[in-house]
């Protein structure tokens, strides 16, 4: 019977390939893997358990990382945001101000 960490790992690795943008990167890892590790020497069981290990690595230090992009991303669109605002509020008090765009 499958303990709970291995059931919430292997459902952590299925939810990550099913992202498009990181299946290839999971496919060029597990390619990777393969090509570094598998002499003939290492029995196939230690190198599936190993491999899952690794690619569970790299899919808890994905997360964050793609967190703190869209959190980067959020902040420059609100910035974004934010100046042309201040931008159409003095355009449109212009004329209440009588003042030129000049």
């Amino acid at each position: 019977m499958e303990s709970v960490t291995e059931v919430f790992s292997g459902a952590l690795i299925i939810h990550y390939l099913q992202v498009s943008s990181s299946s290839n990167l999971i496919q060029e890892r597990i390619s990777q893997f393969i090509l570094n590790n598998d002499n003939g020497e290492v029995n196939d069981s230690t190198l599936w358990e190993t491999l899952k290990a690794v690619i569970r690595g790299h899919i808890i230090s994905y997360a964050p990382n793609k967190s703190k992009k869209e959190s980067e991303r959020l902040k420059e669109i609100e910035q974004d945001f934010s100046t042309k605002k201040i931008h159409i509020t003095i355009i449109l008090l212009m004329p209440l101000l009588s003042l030129s765009p000049n």
